[in-house]
């Protein structure tokens, strides 16, 4: 005769249960615990068996950007002055250090995200071309990554970020969005720290990962 055997583990060490009390935890519709599948309980060695194979966990892939080009120049060239002008208004240059610009961006962010929605479409625009250029010029100067055309539906395109092989890529307007949206302190420091330190999503050369 034989029974099933599970698990918990404690800080003290595990402890065993068989399918019964499993039955029991179940039935009462406790939540909260996972028991681990160990093997059986049986009455001699000779009927040991080994325990059933346990599915691999799936891992969620990242999404991609499908397609890329090289960004257009004059788009390029209009979100770099932007980003100079908005390192200049906060007193800042392109020699300033990444943590200086981080903070300038993320005081921005949080002083200008109550009003944020009031925006009319020509101070968003100066917005996000300020605040999205001068996170640019920080990847570009620090990290060496590109600038690039990101297919943003089938019709329409955003400037963004690649890393130097494309394995990861970003979107200006997504970036600031998400920072200006997002009910939680800003994350922009976080997010350029992760890209520094190669803490992103597995991605090889060309796969242009998106991130951000």
């Amino acid at each position: 005769m034989e029974w099933d055997a599970f698990k918990l583990n404690f800080w003290r060490g595990p402890i065993f249960y068989t399918q019964n009390f499993v039955d029991r935890y179940e039935a009462l519709g406790l939540k909260g615990v996972y028991f681990e599948h160990v093997g059986y309980v049986v009455d001699s060695a000779e009927q040991a068996v080994p325990p059933p194979p346990r599915p691999a966990p799936e891992v969620p892939q990242a999404p991609r950007w499908p397609r890329w080009r090289e960004a257009p120049a004059k788009e390029k060239a209009l979100v770099q002055s932007s980003g100079l002008a908005w390192l200049e208004a906060k007193g800042l240059n392109i020699s300033s250090s990444a943590e200086a610009v981080l903070a300038a961006i993320t005081a921005e962010v949080e002083a200008l995200r109550p009003v944020r929605t009031t925006l009319k479409p020509k101070a968003r625009n100066a917005l996000f071309n300020g605040v999205g250029g001068a996170f640019a010029l920080l990847l570009e100067r620090d990290l060496q990554w590109r600038w690039v055309d990101l297919p943003m539906s089938s019709r329409s395109w955003g400037l963004g970020m690649a890393s130097p092989n494309g394995s990861h890529a970003l979107c200006l307007d997504q970036v600031t969005l998400r920072q200006m949206m997002s009910p939680e302190p800003p994350t922009i420091t976080l997010l350029f720290n992760m890209i520094a330190g190669g803490n992103l999503p597995p991605g090889g050369a060309g796969d242009y990962v998106a991130i951000g």
